[in-house]
């Protein structure tokens, strides 16, 4: 009896073991050099430093993350005088359907960790696009590489 209940326990630990690593596994870590671009305009007169492939702002290598999605916007968004909100955002594209907020772990540039749980969050059409109230503290600092972490599902 002694042994069966000792080899129950074991198979138990496997398991449990088993089904933590692959919970481990699920989450990618990619890290990127963003050369800091910027660019200023729009009706709130607002400053956009970090990487905005649209845009043609700064630069990000390598765009593409694990899984095969691509960076598109890793940004402070800063409106010195006042009347719209101050941001920082992170666009992916490439899903072919909505992945969630969650799908986003962490961001981490220049020292600042934001989560995707803290995010504001949307999507459209291919692109996920998180927001944050702080900044990377990119602005003033063009032509500066910083790395950057993208951990996500």
């Amino acid at each position: 009896m002694g042994l069966r209940s000792a080899f129950r326990s074991l198979l138990m630990l496997a398991v449990v073991a088993s089904a933590a690593s692959s919970q481990l596994a699920l989450a990618a870590s990619d890290t990127g050099t963003l050369l800091v671009g910027a660019t200023s305009g729009g009706a709130c007169h607002q400053i956009l430093s970090g990487f905005d492939s649209p845009l043609s702002v700064g630069s990000y290598s390598p765009t593409g993350l694990t899984g095969g999605k691509t960076v598109t916007v890793v940004v402070d968004s800063l409106f010195p005088f006042g009347g719209c909100s101050n941001f920082s955002g992170l666009n992916v594209s490439g899903f072919s359907s909505d992945p969630g907020k969650s799908w986003l772990t962490s961001i981490t540039c220049n020292g600042v960790t934001d989560s995707g749980s803290s995010a504001s969050y949307g999507y459209s059409g291919g692109l996920a696009s998180w927001t944050w109230s702080t900044l990377f503290g990119f602005t003033g600092h063009s032509g500066t590489n910083y790395s950057c972490t993208i951990v996500h599902s």
